[in-house]
């Protein structure tokens, strides 16, 4: 058996293989993992509910930011381009006091979906953020 052969084929079945796992995700309208950029700060929306106003935070990854009762740790916020300016989620950590009131992923398509539902405060993600750490 020729060795070699096989392993043409095989490297040659691989790169097949990765071009219609691109293909397929690009007609559903997905991303590769390889395509997100990592940024370095979190734009969250959050509502008190007790004061009816909504303010805008601005979360640096890996830092507390302290909002009235809560702390709000973003571990991780990833976007894809500068073309498609909808694409951001941030994994988020939201604590009150000691205890820890949320751990997740957010999606700024859908902020319905996995939110932060408080009887205090509503917290969403509305866009990430290059700062000048992340950029270099």
């Amino acid at each position: 058996m020729n060795l070699t052969g096989f392993d043409h084929r095989r490297s040659r079945f691989a790169a097949v293989f990765a071009m219609a796992a691109a293909l397929i995700a690009q007609a559903r309208g997905g991303i590769a993992e390889t395509d997100y950029i990592p940024m370095g700060a979190a734009v969250m929306q959050i509502m008190n509910k007790q004061a009816g106003k909504t303010y805008s935070v601005l979360a640096p990854v890996g830092e507390k930011v302290k909002f009235g009762k809560v702390d709000i740790v973003v571990r991780k916020c990833l976007g894809v381009d500068e073309f498609r300016p909808e694409d951001y989620y941030a994994f988020v950590q939201v604590s009150k006091g000691d205890a820890g009131i949320f751990s997740g992923w957010m999606d700024r398509n859908e902020p319905g979906k996995n939110p932060l539902t408080d009887p205090d405060y509503d917290l969403w993600l509305v866009r990430c953020e290059q700062t000048e750490a992340s950029a270099e």
